[in-house]
């Protein structure tokens, strides 16, 4: 509580957002290249991490990202956009709380 008020304040520190999501995502392997030659993220099931860690990592993913530089945010938008892919589905678009 007290590092995440202290980081949250000073707007100048740096958090290893790609260091994060390497919780959530493993290191891909060369055999799973994309046709970009990238290698595509593998998502990790979110009930295999701690949830201590999965919380406060979320959290200081949600501080650092706004920091991070342009090249950085290049980096880590694959997975990301694997993380979001993987946890998220068009059942939550019909929930009551989203009609309004």
């Amino acid at each position: 509580s007290h590092i995440i008020k202290r980081v949250r304040a000073d707007s100048s520190c740096q958090l290893p957002c790609q260091a994060i999501l390497e919780i959530f995502c493993e290191t891909p392997n060369a055999n799973a290249e994309s046709s970009t030659g990238n290698a595509l993220p593998v998502v990790i099931d979110p009930t295999t991490i701690n949830p201590f860690t999965l919380n406060l990592s979320l959290t200081f993913l949600t501080i650092g990202i706004s920091r991070c530089t342009v090249d950085e945010l290049e980096c880590a938008l694959p997975s990301l956009f694997a993380i979001l892919g993987a946890h998220s589905s068009l059942s939550s678009l019909s929930s009551a709380s989203k009609k309004n």
